[in-house]
């Protein structure tokens, strides 16, 4: 027992020692967007979220392509930034953002309220980024739906990796005469070693 008990004391300073000695990862990207936001805002964890309204990484047409909304039926379980306000749009959408060639951690945020006077069975997109598809006609809100335990937002996870560019188009697609939407974009960088079986030989992993 006592021999156990010195192994795991071994094992917990060498632990401490390695994290001690480690460098801290500062991601070499970071680009949090609030869509449908026409100004910068600071969430609850502290992060600074561009509104894409004004933002550098939008379409140029973003005003004449997309349609800004603020819900009115926000769930207090769940933070204002980024799925108080959504941008709208009936055609192909694309957010351009100058990256490093590394992994990056992608997050789409959706928050499922009802948006003026559209139907939610038509609003599906597919979303591309850079040579990878990330989703193919998707409905958030069939999407929760088909889940046990129903929620009001939705977040899809992508890891990508980034290779050969430095640049980064995320395109929203909806079909034709069909709508889609996001309340939030989220692309950060994360360390070379940081492995997820299949990603790292793929380029591509979802979760």
């Amino acid at each position: 027992m006592l021999t156990i008990a010195l192994y795991l004391y071994s094992l917990l300073c060498l632990l401490s020692s390695t994290t001690a000695t480690t460098p801290r990862y500062t991601p070499t990207d970071y680009f949090f967007l609030n869509s449908g936001s026409s100004s910068n805002a600071t969430s609850q964890d502290s992060r600074s979220w561009d509104g894409d309204a004004t933002s550098k990484f939008s379409p140029s047409n973003i005003d004449t392509t997309s349609s800004p909304f603020t819900t009115s039926e926000q769930d207090s379980s769940i933070p204002d930034i980024p799925f108080l306000t959504t941008c709208i749009f009936t055609s192909k959408f694309t957010y351009t953002f100058p990256i490093y060639s590394d992994p990056k951690f992608i997050h789409l945020y959706f928050y499922l309220a009802t948006y003026s006077n559209l139907d939610r069975s038509k609003s599906y997109l597919s979303v591309t980024a850079t040579n990878y598809t990330l989703l193919t006609s998707f409905n958030a809100f069939l999407n929760v739906f088909a889940l046990v335990s129903q929620k009001s937002s939705l977040v899809k996870e992508f890891i990508l990796n980034v290779r050969y560019t430095q640049k980064l188009d995320i395109t929203f697609n909806p079909p034709p005469n069909l709508y889609t939407f996001i309340n939030g974009i989220e692309v950060v960088s994360i360390p070379n070693n940081f492995y997820v079986k299949g990603v790292m030989e793929n380029g591509f992993g979802s979760f």
